[in-house]
């Protein structure tokens, strides 16, 4: 009874925090028109499977060749700008480092790997935002950390946003005993961070990368659902489905 009251406070507590509009609170911030002609459009997929990441690379790839560059993906703040900083670098070594923090987790597959690769390759102007909770809040994130204090960087907005991705990774864990609890926070959070994001990348076309279940449209509490009450009808969503047989 006691583990169900502090969830209870603590969804009444995040809600509050997430949607002030106070400086570093959770990403937050106002609300605008997005620019004439922005274009938002989700994929779902199921995770680690080559068959997913071999439809995404070709979805990306010909949105890339369209001029588009923002690519939105389910991962933390912090290890979307690793891959932005490996994007522009000639060794793998940061990539290695962050394969072997996700080790046993569904992303951490040689196949996601190899996706990596395929995009840094062929559309290396590729940005990535990353706008889940912070997963690894305990390796990736004080490893960022670290790298912007030796840059110099510890007063820059990048610091204060991974320093808020890693909190929402804790609130996500706490909550945990009660699994309806947790992922109300983490579609929570997942939504902030998304607007947050489309709101510093410019606005404009984005291609977005997450599991179905957070893309599904007909669940209203999920955070396509959520985003589509902001965005309208500039905002897609769609389950990428392999061909038969190629699900491996």
């Amino acid at each position: 009874m006691r583990n169900r009251t502090r969830a209870i406070l603590l969804v009444a507590v995040l809600a509050v925090l997430c949607f002030a509009t106070v400086a570093g609170g959770c990403g937050a911030r106002a609300k605008e028109a997005p620019p004439e002609g922005a274009l938002i459009r989700l994929y779902g997929e199921e995770h680690g499977l080559k068959a997913y990441y071999d439809a995404e690379f070709e979805l990306w790839s010909g949105y890339y060749r369209e001029g588009w560059r923002n690519l939105f993906v389910e991962l933390p703040y912090y290890s979307a700008a690793f891959l932005n900083i490996w994007m522009g670098e000639d060794s793998n070594e940061l990539l290695d480092i962050w394969f072997e923090e996700i080790s046993g987790t569904l992303a951490g597959n040689e196949r996601f790997y190899a996706f990596l690769q395929q995009i840094k390759e062929s559309c290396p102007e590729t940005v990535f935002f990353g706008t889940d909770v912070g997963h690894q809040f305990q390796t990736t994130g004080p490893r960022y950390l670290r790298y912007l204090e030796e840059h110099g960087l510890k007063d820059s907005e990048s610091y204060q946003l991974a320093q808020t991705c890693m909190w929402q990774g804790t609130a996500f864990r706490d909550a945990q005993p009660q699994p309806d609890v947790a992922d109300a926070v983490r579609e929570m959070f997942m939504t902030s961070n998304f607007e947050d994001a489309y709101g510093r990348c410019g606005g404009g076309p984005v291609m977005g990368i997450y599991g179905a279940y957070h893309t599904d449209l007909s669940a209203p509490d999920v955070m396509a659902s959520r985003l589509k009450t902001v965005y309208g009808d500039l905002l897609s969503s769609e389950a990428i489905r392999p061909a038969a047989g190629e699900d491996d």
